[in-house]
């Protein structure tokens, strides 16, 4: 579709236009492309991150309870 746009340039200005045309098209595709990655990029780096300090949370806490159960445990079987 894009293509049957620019021919109508090639044919009235030359192929040097049509050519230059052709490039300034898909440059600004390229930016709209980049600009959704960069934006689903900082998306999906932000959960992970927030996924990691999550998981280091919940094991610290387990770490801590297990510490706990077993000083218990120690202290009991010592009496």
């Amino acid at each position: 579709m894009l293509q049957q746009k620019r021919s109508p340039l090639k044919h009235k200005y030359g192929s040097a236009a049509g050519q230059a045309t052709d490039n300034a098209v898909n440059s600004a595709i390229n930016v709209g492309i980049t600009a959704f990655n960069i934006d689903n990029l900082g998306i999906k780096a932000m959960a992970k991150r927030t996924g990691k300090q999550t998981a280091q949370a919940i094991l610290e806490d387990y770490k801590l309870q297990e510490k706990t159960e077993n000083g218990k445990e120690v202290e009991k079987l010592k009496k």
